[in-house]
């Protein structure tokens, strides 16, 4: 009898580990990166499309004590960025080197555990699962996101334990608020 209450037990908190979500294909939030690398950060209206693999930020850059401002749009799948100096209106358009890097839970991530963001009274924080994988290439990922909804909170990424960026996701809203966000802007043509 002992036995069977032992493997019931078994069965009852492996049936409890976290599992991987889906995390919403296109949205739209402010984020916080900071570049531990380069010793930047940076505050951003992001709008984010997996489907189409694109995304498009109007940021404010500080770094060195000093504020820069940028309006970005990345196509990843034509390769290219356009990125707008908002203070000159100057124009620069980027091959794009490097993958599209979706903001997703990856397929082989492990949850080390679940924690309350705020707090757990009174329904005043946000619970979340914590996460970490090995990505290719030598990176190492670790993420937090929220239990309800499968939304992104905290993503660190290092790259072969010399490029370090982690950005903090905030008032997260689904879907694309206006389409025409992913053309080129004007002073690009």
């Amino acid at each position: 009898m002992k036995i069977f209450l032992f493997l019931g037990l078994i069965a009852a908190v492996y049936s409890q580990a976290a599992r991987r979500c889906e995390t919403p294909k296109q949205w739209e939030a402010v984020i916080i990166r900071h570049d531990h690398t380069d010793d930047f950060s940076s505050r951003a209206k992001l709008s984010y499309d997996a489907f189409g693999e694109r995304s498009r930020e109007t940021e404010t850059v500080y770094m060195n004590g000093k504020e820069a401002f940028y309006d970005i749009l990345r196509l990843h799948k034509e390769r290219v960025e356009f990125v707008v100096d908002i203070r000159t209106k100057k124009c620069e358009r980027r091959e794009l080197t490097y993958p599209f890097r979706p903001f997703e839970i990856p397929e082989n991530a492990r949850s080390y555990g679940e924690a309350y963001i705020g707090g757990s009274l009174l329904g005043s924080g946000v619970l979340i699962n914590q996460w970490e994988a090995n990505m290719p290439n030598d990176a190492k990922w670790t993420g937090q996101w929220a239990i309800d909804g499968c939304i992104p909170v905290y993503d660190h990424y290092w790259h072969n334990y010399v490029n370090y960026t982690s950005y903090h996701f905030y008032d997260v809203t689904l879907g694309i608020s206006d389409p025409n966000v992913f053309i080129p802007p004007s002073t690009c043509k």
